[in-house]
């Protein structure tokens, strides 16, 4: 009798169990070959401040990015540092991704990063993920995971770099604000002037908010276990 109770939910159940399931994969939103992870493009020689997909972190002076030492896998990585030749300059990066936010989204993100010139090993590379209410640069901003890395000491090439450093594992604090906006992405620095760091190989996935149909399949099949017993 149960099981006759059951069978006419059993489409949707299994319907969203499947979608479900298949949202377990994660999605790649950044990586070496999705919106310029590796700050790879277009291809070009020496000190550069435009990148595909990148600009200047939000009150930032520029995006910058320069050539890699031998000890570094491609062409190039993102410049992070504050610098003063006549006058301060802050460079930073910003990537305004294409992935809209759902509100039960789960994110991870790793990246490289190197000490760069005088580095201290107190100095920070802050990163966020976030969103503004108008998916601009000058919106008001809704956090919803930020967080630094630091502890190396920096002289200059060849670079010494921590890879694949896992700062937010399907993790992130979505709040109202952010649902439908476009996710961000931005790395800072320590504003000491003098003293840079690299950042590269940035990978961000997502997690998706899980499908509503299997939550109307499990409502369904409560239901009938309720009946049922009833």
């Amino acid at each position: 009798m149960m099981i006759k109770t059951i069978r006419p939910f059993l489409p949707v159940f299994l319907l969203g169990l499947m979608v479900a399931v298949s949202h377990l994969n994660a999605d790649v939103i950044i990586d070496n070959s999705t919106a310029n992870g590796g700050f790879e493009s277009p291809s070009a020689t020496g000190m550069q401040t435009t990148a595909d997909n990148w600009q200047a972190a939000i009150g930032l002076d520029q995006f910058q990015r320069l050539d890699n030492d031998p000890n570094t896998t491609g062409a190039y990585s993102m410049v992070i540092g504050t610098e003063n030749s006549g006058e301060e300059t802050k460079s930073g990066a910003l990537q305004i991704t294409d992935h809209v936010v759902g509100s039960d989204d789960l994110f991870t993100l790793t990246f490289d990063w190197a000490a760069a010139w005088a580095w201290d090993p107190g100095d920070q590379v802050n990163w966020r993920l976030f969103t503004t209410d108008d998916d601009s640069v000058s919106g008001t901003v809704s956090v919803i995971s930020a967080g630094f890395v630091n502890g190396s000491t920096g002289g200059g090439v060849p670079l010494t770099w921590n890879r694949n450093v896992n700062v937010l594992s399907d993790g992130g604090t979505v709040l109202g604000a952010s649902v439908g906006q476009k996710l961000m992405l931005e790395f800072t620095g320590s504003n000491n002037i003098g003293e840079f760091a690299r950042v590269d190989n940035v990978n961000l996935t997502v997690i998706p908010e899980p499908s509503c149909f299997v939550l109307v399949g499990l409502a369904g099949l409560a239901f009938c276990v309720w009946r049922h017993r009833k």
